[in-house]
């Protein structure tokens, strides 16, 4: 179910460069609503250490994260998905 599209380089002003592949891969438990998307490390196995390594020591300080359990009432888009495909038992 993944396919891989828009690879992403970094490139940092102190000559290291950082090669992520764009993943992305539809929730199908959801019927396909929401997609997961992510950029994973590339590269020699090195590379992808040092990829790590760089932005676990750069992690920002404050949380400016967007999630989305905070901004959807996820109970009432489960009642609207039952509600449009009811489970036959």
């Amino acid at each position: 179910m993944q396919h891989a599209s828009v690879d992403l380089t970094i490139s940092l002003p102190d000559g290291q460069v950082f090669n992520f592949q764009r993943v992305e891969q539809p929730i199908v438990h959801i019927d396909s609503l929401l997609d997961l998307i992510y950029y994973r490390p590339v590269g020699t196995g090195a590379e992808q250490d040092a990829t790590y390594a760089y932005f676990a020591a750069n992690r920002p300080t404050h949380s400016k994260h967007l999630r989305l359990w905070e901004l959807v009432d996820i109970d009432a888009v489960i009642a609207e998905y039952n509600r449009d495909f009811p489970v036959e038992r």
